[in-house]
């Protein structure tokens, strides 16, 4: 699924906060007999403060950890012949939640720096277009934990600074979308991602 990012990484102090944006979409899906369309949306607003560092091979790593704020949607539009009972052809859902990051940033020298990142949500309300007729006793929008509704992302990353004001990054990420109420949905993805980052 192609994946989209823009992000804005701003410091006070050693204190900052990110905002990010994310875009998935895809009209590539098949299973069997059924094919869908689907796109996914997530904001994202991070605030990370250091906690402390410690030295691994004789260089220093630096810790952050905060709090953060995330809205998650998405849609999924299926292509079958004939919709069966409880089945919809469009069904959506949205995650809005509360949780935590942390941030792991490693200096090999004053070019090069290895980074490591992971989110997850703790509490959030979801909800989902659900079929009334199947779910007569359970209502949506709902509290869940994050057992239950999940959001999650991680990456590793290597940054590179060929000039002062530009940076270079070639990393991994993994990225994990869940809601095990209602009809659960899932969602699961792996990438490889270059940026290009200018600090203003």
């Amino acid at each position: 699924m192609p994946y989209y990012n823009l992000e804005w990484v701003r410091f006070h102090n050693k204190n900052g906060y990110r905002l990010e944006f994310e875009y998935w979409k895809t009209t590539d899906i098949s299973n069997n007999k059924i094919s869908a369309e689907a796109q996914q949306f997530n904001f994202n607003q991070d605030f990370f403060y250091p906690i402390g560092n410690f030295s691994l091979f004789s260089k220093s790593v630096y810790a952050y950890l905060g709090p953060s704020v995330q809205f998650f949607y998405y849609e999924i539009y299926y292509h079958f012949v004939s919709p069966g009972t409880f089945i919809s052809p469009t069904t959506r859902g949205t995650i809005g939640s509360l949780g935590i990051n942390t941030d792991f940033i490693y200096h090999v020298n004053n070019k090069l720096k290895v980074e490591a990142f992971l989110r997850s949500n703790l509490i959030s309300i979801a909800g989902k277009k659900i079929d009334e007729r199947k779910y007569e006793d359970k209502t949506s929008p709902a509290l869940l934990s994050v057992f239950t509704a999940t959001r999650l992302d991680a990456d590793l990353s290597l940054r590179y600074y060929p000039i002062k004001r530009v940076s270079l990054s070639l990393g991994y990420r993994f990225d994990l979308s869940r809601i095990n109420k209602w009809d659960p949905y899932m969602a699961a993805s792996n990438y490889i991602i270059i940026s290009i980052n200018f600090r203003i």
